[in-house]
Parts: C-alpha cells; sequence; structure tokens
C-alpha cells in the first residue's frame, strides 16, 4: 500500500505543478475585470454614476463622456442577479454614488448567467472581483475554461 502512495505522488506532482503555473500564468494575463477591480480599489470613493449591464452597456456608454466621475461595471454577458450582485457587494466601495444606470430589456428579465452556455464567465467575477458565485469550479481559470483555450490565451500573451 505504502508503494502505491508513492507512486501516485510520483504521478501525481508534475501533474499539480503544471496545472498550479498554468493557473498563475493565466491569472497573470490582463482583462477588464483587473482593471475594474483596481479603480474600484483606487477611485470607488469618487464615483457618482455606475454602469451596470451586459456587452450592450459595455460598449455604448462611455464613461468619460458622462459629467460626473463614472464606472463602467458592465461585462459581455452579464446578466441582472450579477448586476445585483455587484451593487450589492461594492456599495461600501461607492459612498458618492448618486446614479446607476441599468440596461434592461425584455430578455434580460428572465436570463441567469449560472443556468447559461456563458456559465463558465463566473470565474472572472470570483477570481477578479472577489465574488462567490456558482460552484467550486468557477473559482479557476483552469476548471472554468477549456485546456485548448487556456493553452492558446498563454501561448497569445507570453509569446
Amino acid at each position: 500500500m505504502k508503494k502505491w502512495i508513492k507512486l501516485a505522488i510520483v504521478f501525481l506532482f508534475p501533474i499539480l505543478a503544471i496545472a498550479i503555473g498554468l493557473e498563475v500564468m493565466l491569472r497573470n494575463i490582463p482583462n477588464r475585470f483587473k482593471q475594474q477591480a483596481e479603480i474600484i480599489k483606487s477611485d470607488g470613493a469618487n464615483i457618482e454614476t455606475l454602469i451596470l449591464g451586459s456587452s450592450h452597456t459595455q460598449y455604448g456608454i462611455d464613461p468619460n463622456y458622462l459629467d460626473s466621475p463614472a464606472l463602467n461595471l458592465s461585462n459581455v454577458s452579464q446578466t441582472l442577479d450579477i448586476d445585483y450582485h455587484l451593487l450589492v457587494e461594492f456599495e461600501d466601495s461607492f459612498p458618492n454614488l448618486q446614479t446607476v444606470v441599468l440596461r434592461l430589456s425584455y430578455a434580460t428579465l428572465f436570463e441567469i448567467l449560472e443556468e447559461s452556455n456563458e456559465s463558465w464567465r463566473l470565474k472572472d467575477y470570483n477570481i477578479y472581483l472577489g465574488s462567490e458565485l456558482g460552484s467550486l469550479s468557477h473559482n479557476f481559470e483552469i476548471l472554468s475554461v477549456s485546456l485548448n483555450r487556456n493553452l492558446e490565451r498563454i501561448v497569445e500573451y507570453y509569446f
């Protein structure tokens, strides 16, 4: 039995080391969620307008053109449940918040990110914004997205 355990450890150690290395590399790739988290930490107290929603508001509203200090916290496939979660989770980070812009359409009333084909995106909220959404696998880059896609991302960024 002891010999089997030693063999299992010898076999699993390199796999675990590679998985940890891939996770670290993936988390160091710049992304929108990291930028949003940095803005919340550094400038959250000054934000007066918060923009929430899906890609329509992400690409459609530029906070630089608004009169008051604003943050666009919308992301691709972001649903109303995520909008609400972000608003509640970061309400203390925005003490001067006066306006919330929320994209709303008939279709958005019934969408839930966790139940969609885009549920892998929950990892971004968990890892970079500190949320606790979805399952345990949504806390890791390597478990949320296919290995091929993760390797493509690593090659694109590092090489």
